[in-house]
């Protein structure tokens, strides 16, 4: 078997020799030779506002079968104009690489730098450092002079990967517009791989099949075949416009044009297939056996120390809903959450318990081995948080998920469980990891479930009374719920004094004054919080001869527009159903009257999904107000982006309307 693979090995390296003069025959630029035009740009035209360009950026990822197994080579080749040097982070220009495991071995680094007006600068090793990086990664980072506009980067390097299961993702769009991306592939017909192209711009695709005869009297080797057919792909984009951030995005990594790959099957030279990608139920049973996951919370031995601490609780005779709170309670406040989303678990639980800290999926082992010792129906539920991307439902590849939930059966609407956060209701997963879906493992019986929200809700009564000077002065109370008041929550326990409430009032009224008199349930997670605030809102109406005019809403998280571009190729996605209530009761100074008071109004959108009321009255001596904002619907496609960003600029425009008092 070692003969037949060294011969192989020398197969693909004369393979690799011929790939490597016929791209050499296609290669459109030559290393260090700039173009006048390319060194005097110093703006796109067709982006004037781009801090800078990629001139260029080509990859190479070509498979071999070595003698230590099947490895991957990445060559990677680009060019960048700066344009705007300050918009540029340290570390833009790293390498990233996976170093767990030596997995993967950077080589042929070369780096220069040409300024605007010709002057070369060549990189050394002293000019690259290390640096570590989450999850097993790490990032040879190049530490740059000085950038002036107009400077040019050129990079190239080689990345040696075992990690043959995904081969390196390819990016066609960046933060800035990229002139010309190609990246070829070249596979030898003993692998397969599936392409997973994401975005909504596709890249031109040539492909070619290339059989290459072998003088060999080892043809068995072949199965009496003496020749190798290699598959070789080229995928191009041109002029490709920047991917600018939006508001209410879930990713926008999710709408980025790039191209991936994950390996399917391998067929050997003796007609020997191995398939990689198999079924779900495989890959939930696989999921079940391994040391690192299933067996974590299947095998006493790795949460034995847990299950003895969690006999203080004395739980038994205790209903199901009584245990389940007690454990999620028990181990929130027992382990911290290190911070880190990773799937598998390094160590036993039993090691991260007394350590005190772990991962996300770790801290839900936990309570799942919990649970199902007291018998209670729960199971696994892999998800990808919002950060790390939407899953594709079509093929079972494990490396698209990085979080574990617990998913607990019980009659009505199940319970989902994620540990991490002690001012984090029972039935409140981490917002992260609100994203559309799951795939729910259970013993022959997987499959995929929709996610589905609770909502937040902020409710504001005001008690206020206006002077002559126009003054503002009363009590504020707020009550919270669901993910509000976690929020809310939280930021009380960071301020206990309150300061913040100065701060959003005076967002909106610059001399505002406000302080926390008094709160409630602060540690009863099942109740709303609640907070009373004492407001002094100086100079809230402007005074005009015998007039004082005032907006009545003096605190929104909606009073500027939502969206200011006219058009979105991105859907709307909002994380929860939320809700904003603003109650106030002005009592207007004596002498006054109302000569001027804002229609009220009412602003649906089209199906429903969010719904804007403004009822406002003058009653004498006080005006009073009730303005509510209720969105239902989470997402809203690009095709209804007028109507969201319609339904918002209302709101923004109506909180502005004054209300005119005249000295009677």
């Amino acid at each position: 078997m070692i003969k037949r693979v060294l011969f192989l090995s020398t197969i693909f390296i004369g393979l690799s020799l011929m790939a490597d003069a016929q791209q050499k025959a296609k290669q459109q630029i030559k290393w260090g030779k700039f173009p006048v035009e390319e060194l005097e740009m110093m703006e796109y035209e067709k982006d004037l506002t781009a801090p800078g360009l990629v001139l260029y950026d080509r990859g190479v990822i070509d498979v071999k079968l070595l003698v230590e197994g099947i490895r991957y080579r990445f060559r990677r080749h680009r060019r960048v104009k700066i344009f705007d040097p300050d918009a540029f982070a340290h570390g833009e220009f790293g390498i990233p690489y996976c170093s767990e495991m030596n997995a993967e071995k950077v080589t042929a680094v070369k780096a220069l730098i040409i300024s605007p007006d010709g002057k070369k600068r060549n990189l050394s090793k002293k000019d690259f450092m290390e640096r570590n990086l989450s999850g097993g990664w790490s990032l040879r980072e190049m530490s740059l002079p000085e950038l002036e506009k107009g400077s040019i980067i050129e990079y190239r390097f080689e990345i040696q990967s075992d990690r043959i299961g995904h081969l390196r993702d390819w990016y066609f769009q960046e933060n800035i517009p990229i002139r010309y991306s190609e990246l070829r592939l070249e596979l030898p017909e003993w692998v397969e791989y599936i392409t997973l192209i994401h975005g909504d711009l596709e890249p031109l695709k040539e492909s070619e099949d290339q059989n290459f005869v072998l003088e060999t009297s080892l043809d068995d080797v072949l199965e009496h075949d003496p020749q190798v057919k290699i598959e070789t792909s080229r995928f191009v984009m041109k002029d490709v416009p920047a991917l600018k951030e939006v508001p209410d995005v879930t990713n926008m990594n999710d709408y980025r044009a790039k191209i991936r790959f994950q390996l399917s099957k391998i067929h050997y030279p003796n007609n020997k297939t191995e398939p990689i990608l198999n079924s779900w139920d495989f890959l939930a049973e696989e999921l079940l056996q391994s040391p690192k996951f299933g067996q974590q919370f299947l095998e006493k031995a790795n949460f034995e120390a847990i299950s003895k601490a969690a006999q203080a609780l004395n739980l038994a005779g205790k209903d199901e809903e009584h245990t389940t709170s007690a454990l999620y309670e028990f181990l929130n406040n027992k382990v911290l959450w290190n911070g880190e989303y990773a799937l598998m678990a390094d160590t036993s639980l039993d090691v991260r318990f007394a350590e005190g800290r772990a991962s996300g999926s770790e801290l839900n082992m936990m309570l799942l081995a919990l649970l199902r010792q007291q018998n209670i129906t729960a199971h696994p539920l892999l998800v990808s948080t919002r950060k790390h991307g939407k899953m594709i439902q079509q093929y079972p590849i494990l490396e698209q998920f990085n979080h574990m939930l617990v998913y607990v059966e019980r009659e009505g609407r199940p319970l989902m469980l994620d540990l991490s956060d002690p001012l984090r209701p029972l039935d409140y997963i981490r917002e992260e990891a609100l994203n559309s879906y799951g795939w729910l493992i259970r013993k022959d019986d997987a499959e995929w479930i929709a996610i589905d929200p609770l909502a937040g809700s902020e409710v504001f009564v005001a008690q206020m009374e206006m002077d002559a000077e126009g003054h503002v002065s009363g009590t504020l109370k707020g009550t919270f719920s669901g993910y509000d008041a976690i929020h809310e929550r939280r930021q009380y326990t960071g301020d206990r004094r309150g300061d913040y409430w100065q701060e959003r009032l005076a967002a909106m009224t610059p001399m505002a004054e406000a302080s926390v008199q008094s709160i409630e349930h602060l540690d009863d997670l099942s109740r709303p919080f609640e907070a009373n605030i004492e407001v002094n809102l100086r100079s809230a109406a402007a005074r005009q001869s015998d007039q004082l005019s005032f907006a009545p809403v003096f605190y929104t998280r909606y009073a500027q527009p939502r969206y200011t571009a006219k058009t979105r190729d991105y859907p709307v996605d909002f994380v929860y159903p939320f809700k904003e209530q603003f109650v106030v009761d002005l009592k207007i100074p004596e002498g006054y009257k109302v000569v001027e008071l804002p229609e009220s109004k009412r602003v649906i959108t089209r199906h429903g999904g969010a719904v804007f009321n403004y009822i406002i009255k003058d009653t004498g001596d006080r005006v009073q107000l009730i303005s509510k904002i209720q969105v239902k619907q989470l997402k809203f496609d690009s095709e209804e982006y007028d109507d969201i960003k319609e339904f918002f600029d209302h709101i923004a425009a109506k909180f502005k309307e004054q209300v005119v008092l005249q000295k009677k």
